[in-house]
């Protein structure tokens, strides 16, 4: 058997990003590895999204091949058409519609994402995410990343306070209160300090950190800069492909002002804050970066510890550790 390289399963229960929106066109399908399972994800016609299993159950084509016809996907072997909930809707040979029954997923959109459910246990996951008003937001850039390592791992710089110092050189690091856990979410407060400023002017500047997780698949991370009246988004989607890769997703966008501090209410058009609001995101998207690539080398490169020595300043380890472990099932290590 291949040994997994943590402690606990490489495939929790619930909510994972699978493919942005837009790489999933009408009438295309596309095929994706998602917890070690081969599926396939297809548009209708009409823009509605189906996963399945990627292997027709009549004599096993693969359906990466077939192709869209209004409602369904059609097999490429012998025609057999299947609807976004599996059901099939071609006669067998007893007349009997419905027979060929394929596997789906849960599937929805947001953010401009596909989602899927992964939740073997049937277990209720009490997992809503938030809306989010893109009309009052910067066009949010996108980035995706596949690094070997494990959701757990990527959420748990959220309560890593002293890692904020030695990687991404912040010269005060405070957490506001401890972190609060609720069912499947959990939610922590940092005040933070750095030099250096968005515009690369050599000054400190004072941050608010809110990080909002929602299970392993989503961490959402509000930040507000006082010095500038300014507040960007930073969500990151981590996703298990098979037992040794994961997917990252993320979207940085920065929030439109409500007003340019040099003109009058009335003469700051709507357009021009949403541009600039577009030209911030994209400053605040490479300063992401310089950020997240040191993450991603070390995540990719260290190995689990278990029962750590913590230092002094270390975060609250022990009760994210805790949190995370309602995600995974009793008999799968």
């Amino acid at each position: 058997m291949k040994r997994f390289r943590f402690p606990f399963t490489p495939y929790p229960d619930g909510i994972f990003a699978v493919l942005f929106s837009h790489e999933l066109k009408l009438k295309q399908v596309l095929s994706v590895i998602f917890m070690n399972q081969k599926l396939v994800l297809f548009r209708t016609e009409t823009g509605e999204v189906g996963a399945v299993d990627g292997f027709c159950p009549h004599l096993g084509a693969d359906l990466a091949f077939g192709s869209v016809k209004k409602d369904a996907l059609q097999c490429p072997f012998h025609g057999m058409r299947f609807k976004t909930d599996g059901t099939c809707a071609t006669k067998n040979r007893d007349n009997e519609i419905g027979k060929y029954q394929l596997k789906h997923w849960g599937v929805f959109e947001k953010y401009g994402l596909i989602f899927l459910t992964h939740n073997p246990t049937l277990r209720d996951l009490h997992l809503t995410f938030p809306e989010w008003n893109f009309a009052e937001w910067g066009k949010p850039i996108q980035y995706q990343f596949k690094i070997k390592s494990h959701p757990q791992e990527i959420l748990e710089n959220s309560v890593d306070q002293l890692h904020f110092f030695q990687v991404h050189k912040y010269l005060s690091a405070k957490t506001i209160e401890p972190i609060n856990i609720f069912g499947h979410e959990f939610i922590i407060n940092y005040r933070l300090e750095r030099k250096g400023g968005i515009f690369g002017e050599k000054k400190k500047i004072k941050l608010y950190l809110n990080i909002h997780a929602y299970g392993l698949g989503m961490s959402h991370a509000t930040i507000s800069i006082p010095q500038y009246n300014m507040q960007l988004k930073q969500i990151v989607f981590p996703t298990p492909i098979d037992g040794e890769f994961i997917h990252i997703r993320s979207l940085t966008s920065v929030k439109i002002i409500e007003k340019i501090a040099f003109l009058p209410r009335g003469l700051t058009p709507y357009f021009l804050r949403k541009q600039i609001a577009n030209f911030l995101t994209r400053l605040a998207s490479r300063q992401f970066l310089k950020d997240f690539i040191p993450d991603l080398e070390i995540w990719e490169n260290k190995k689990y510890v278990e029962r750590p020595e913590y230092h002094s300043q270390d975060g609250e380890f022990e009760k994210y550790r805790a949190w995370a472990r309602q995600f995974y099932r009793d008999d799968i290590k």
